[in-house]
């Protein structure tokens, strides 16, 4: 038998009481229900747990990075914002950071015990690393935090004020890539909501309040959606403005959907949340 080889490793779980496990839950949240999936470690809770935030429109969800965390013995959450992926509600850049810390809620309230209180940590890629930012600066009860490839929106909303070109280009991302994807968003609706205020989509506004908290900055080298310069340039170039910040950097060779080494990517993030639970 060609698979035997395999078999051989094969672990017999009868008689663990607390076996892996995953659960779905629908998280309540200021526009509805919010879906989520919780991948559970082996043994007996509380357990460290990581949020993961993905980006827009959300079909890179991080669902094998929320394995390989329950494998190291992390509860990790991934979560649909409002108006995606079957979660209740319109979509928008700041429903998704109210999303998110009711996700924090939701694991304070521990209402089936397998949450830790005390070793709460956060991970986002492309929008959800904003995302990540703006919950990581507004809630105390994240301990640290791995941040690859943010996208800063505010850089899209000066593009197309200020560039015809780029404008067009936008318009063309949002059009085919996002917008069908989520209900009653699009580059017009995200314009209008920045008008009251730009500092919560911006990046650089992250800056003093991250360099506090333990946090990953993973970039990938030949990211071909987001350019290094507006994007993660601008965090770590604010948080490298504050005395004693705990910023650790990685440049790696991937693309934005980290397709190239992306279990060396999973591998860095694991051992940095593992170091993290330590302190």
């Amino acid at each position: 038998m060609k698979y035997y080889k395999y078999l051989k490793k094969e672990k017999d779980w009868s008689g663990e009481t607390n076996p892996p496990s995953s659960l779905a839950d629908l998280i309540p949240g200021k526009r509805g229900k919010i879906f989520s999936t919780t991948y559970v470690p082996a043994g007996k809770g509380p357990h460290p747990v990581v949020l993961m935030c993905h980006g827009i429109p959300g079909n890179e969800k991080l669902l094998d990075f929320g394995m390989a965390l329950q494998a190291a013995g992390f509860c990790a959450i991934s979560f649909h914002y409002s108006g995606s992926w079957g979660s209740e509600g319109d979509y928008s850049v700041k429903n998704c950071f109210e999303d998110a810390s009711s996700v924090v809620d939701f694991i304070l309230a521990n209402k089936r015990s397998l949450f830790s209180s005390s070793a709460v940590f956060i991970l986002g890629h492309s929008l959800g690393g904003l995302v990540a930012c703006h919950i990581m600066d507004k809630r105390k009860e994240i301990k640290a935090g791995t941040i690859i490839m943010p996208y800063n929106i505010a850089q899209t909303v000066r593009d197309v004020k200020t560039s015809s070109k780029l404008r067009k280009k936008w318009e063309k991302i949002y059009e085919n890539d996002f917008d069908h994807w989520l209900r009653n968003f699009s580059l017009e609706e995200l314009r209008q909501e920045a008008s009251a205020g730009l500092e919560p989509f911006d990046l650089a506004s992250y800056g003093a309040a991250l360099a506090k908290k333990p946090l990953l900055t993973i970039e990938g080298k030949v990211d071909e959606f987001l350019d290094k310069q507006t994007n993660m340039k601008v965090l770590r170039e604010e948080i490298e403005k504050e005395p004693n910040n705990k910023m650790e950097k990685v440049d790696i060779y991937t693309d934005h959907g980290m397709n190239m080494n992306r279990e060396v990517i999973k591998a860095i993030a694991v051992d940095f949340f593992s170091e993290q639970n330590k302190q």
